[in-house]
């Protein structure tokens, strides 16, 4: 039978692993919830154009 608490003091991460967890969360990476909120912040109701597609 395999002991589990046995096999996790076996473990041990990856070194590349490491390095590219680093490197990901070292970039300030911008998300597509931060581009949104950014169109929103700037949208200006004003140029809003109106579609009429009442005649399709």
């Amino acid at each position: 039978m395999i002991s589990f608490e046995e096999e996790l003091k076996k473990f041990h991460r990856s070194p590349e692993l490491e390095d590219t967890e680093d490197a990901i969360f070292k970039e300030n990476l911008t998300d597509v919830l931060d581009i949104v909120l950014g169109v929103a912040n700037n949208f200006d109701a004003d140029q809003m154009m109106v579609v009429d597609n009442s005649n399709q």
